[in-house]
């Protein structure tokens, strides 16, 4: 089988990050193209991995025949790129979170849909080796049904290369429940399944420069009866990563995800054992992704992660900063609360 031909829009962090996942996949893809709004940075990477240069989207399309196209640029742009992927045919794998808002999430969902391309979002945390060892624990159900899940991520906020002017605009970026939380809302849905209610509340350190809370804490009540809580903040001068599953019949602890004493506790009835996180084998998170992704593309099949685990993710988001700002209960969909 020839190798798939791949562009790239996003040459940043995330795009570096991405394309480093294509070169550990050998000869299965071949990134021949990338784009960045910076030149500078374009130029760089395009000099560094090989690929020929486009200011625009629409030029790479016009010069290059793709395959398959990998979306890193800021969340506010995802749209109109995307968009422009499915209309002439390119697959495309688009960085979490989906959008910064549900409508965007629906619209490019459509496209894709109506244009036959196939579609998958980079929730990545689903191939960590913790978080996609709680999914395989309680979906085996020797634990039950889970009913109560918690997930803390508590941070100092973005520094060095993620210090970007967008990232503290909610239109741009989703503010930290999507840009960062993403993940986590991801992994409380893939575990309890589909969300029905969400309260929350928030607040922002006096200093913040964002125009949305700096500190979420999140109750998420789901279709099947668990409930859910996410500890959210960017204001945490002790940062942590962690949280437990509490089922009908046992308990998943996982007080760290990764580093220090990462790893997972369980209990059920008289039997107790601790998972070390480094016991966990795993391909590197970024490279599983992408594999899948592109397996699925060549099959002609649908990806693993779709438009509409991204877009629930956004959902779930966008409900919390609702409930904040009108301090209520708000119903999923979201379209019903606002009738």
């Amino acid at each position: 089988m020839s190798a798939l031909s791949v562009g790239l829009i996003g040459c940043g962090v995330m795009g570096r990050s991405l394309m480093k996942g294509c070169v550990e996949l050998g000869d299965r893809v071949k990134v021949v193209a990338a784009s960045d709004v910076d030149a500078d940075t374009r130029t760089a990477f395009c000099s560094e991995f090989g690929a020929n240069s486009y200011a625009t989207v629409e030029a790479m399309l016009g010069a290059e025949d793709l395959d398959a196209a990998i979306v890193a640029t800021p969340p506010f742009l995802h749209r109109a790129v995307v968009e422009a992927l499915a209309d002439a045919g390119v697959n495309v794998f688009c960085e979490k979170p989906l959008a910064a808002n549900v409508a965007d999430c629906d619209a490019m969902i459509a496209r894709c849909r109506e244009r036959g391309v196939a579609f998958m979002v980079g929730q990545v945390c689903r191939y960590h080796g913790v978080h996609s060892k709680v999914k395989e624990l309680v979906a085996g159900g020797d634990f039950g049904r889970p009913l109560c899940m918690i997930v803390r991520r508590l941070g100092g906020g973005f520094g060095g290369v993620w210090s970007k002017p967008w990232r503290r605009q909610r239109t741009m970026s989703g503010g930290n429940l999507m840009e960062i939380n993403a993940h986590e809302i991801d992994f409380m849905r893939w575990v309890c399944g589909e969300a029905k209610c969400v309260k929350a509340v928030g607040t922002k350190h006096p200093e913040s420069q964002a125009d949305f809370p700096d500190a979420v804490i999140a109750t998420i009540e789901f279709a099947d009866g668990a409930i859910g809580s996410l500890h959210s903040s960017s204001i945490s001068s002790i940062s942590a990563y962690g949280g437990r599953v509490d089922c009908e019949q046992g308990s998943l602890h996982f007080p760290a995800i990764w580093g220090e004493g990462a790893g997972i506790h369980i209990k059920r009835g008289d039997q107790a054992d601790f998972i070390p996180a480094g016991d966990i084998k795993v391909e590197t998170p970024v490279t599983h992704e992408l594999r899948v992704f592109f397996e699925a593309v060549s099959e002609g099949r649908e990806p693993p992660v779709t438009g509409e685990d991204g877009r629930a993710a956004v959902e779930i988001a966008e409900a919390a900063y609702l409930s904040i700002d009108e301090g209520r209960s708000v119903t999923l969909p979201l379209n019903r609360s606002r009738e």
